[in-house]
């Protein structure tokens, strides 16, 4: 008994004395946290008048608020007329700018086509320049060549006043040559009448050269006829001599025969 009671004893004092630590440990907590509920009791309740005193400003400031909120909802009425009356200006504004722009655009198209007919009028301006130029170039050739024929033209007066004379010694000259050409005329005249007398005997003699071609013309056709009687005859003798190397041909084969040699006819042959 004594041996199992020394450890049961040492166990019970370990328990009391552990109990009675987790007892004043928990009194000691118990303690620490109901000071520290305390402590947060008084914050919670110090935060919570702040909180009320906000509250009340704020509940003072909303109510400032509402007064002013109702004071510019009055003053929003009326500047909602305001903005209607506001918003009609700007329709009628709108309304006068879209014509306005419409009009703008139709001037930025006839400015658009103005600048190009500006830009056209230049290059037409830049051209009748050049062009002006080249006049004033060919004015000053011409000028040059007025001069020239002018100095040609005197060349050509003085030119003429020599013809004239020439001309006046050439008329002296035609008057002698009418009075050679008269004489020249009875020559012709004289040489004529021997033409008629020659072309009289010309006409006899094509008469008798017509004649004597009409003769031609006959002998040919004679010739002609004997031609072909020519060529008939020679025909029929070419056929006859062909008749004849047949007839010599048959001949030398019968009297090469040794029974035909002895006959009359076929002496010379065989």
């Amino acid at each position: 008994m004594s041996a199992i009671g020394r450890p049961i004893s040492l166990g019970l004092v370990a328990l009391v004395v552990l109990t009675v630590a987790g007892a004043a440990g928990a009194t000691v907590l118990y303690q620490d946290s109901a000071q520290q509920l305390r402590s947060q009791n008084d914050a919670l309740r110090s935060e919570t008048a702040q909180l009320t005193d906000r509250l009340d400003r704020t509940r003072t400031e909303l109510r400032t608020v509402r007064q002013r909120l109702n004071e510019t909802r009055a003053q929003l009425n009326t500047r909602t007329e305001d903005v209607d009356q506001v918003a009609g200006t700007l329709n009628r504004t709108e309304r006068q700018l879209n014509t306005t722009e419409a009009q703008l655009s139709r001037t930025r198209t006839r400015l658009a086509n103005a600048e190009q007919n500006v830009t056209r009028l230049e290059r037409d301006v830049s051209d009748l320049e050049d062009r002006r130029d080249e006049l004033e170039a060919q004015v000053s050739d011409l000028r040059e060549r007025r001069d020239e024929l002018e100095s040609t033209v005197s060349d050509l007066r003085s030119r003429v006043d020599t013809l004239e004379t020439d001309l006046s010694d050439t008329e002296d000259r035609i008057d002698e040559l009418e009075v050679a050409l008269a004489e020249r005329d009875d020559r012709v005249d004289a040489l004529e009448s021997n033409v008629t007398d020659l072309r009289d005997d010309l006409d006899r003699k094509n008469r008798t050269i017509a004649d004597l071609e009409d003769d031609v013309e006959r002998l040919d056709i004679v010739l002609r006829n004997r031609n072909a009687t020519v060529r008939t005859l020679e025909a029929r003798l070419d056929d006859r001599n062909a008749t004849i190397r047949d007839l010599e041909s048959d001949l030398d084969e019968l009297c090469s025969d040794s029974a035909n040699q002895d006959e009359a006819a076929c002496e010379g042959y065989g």
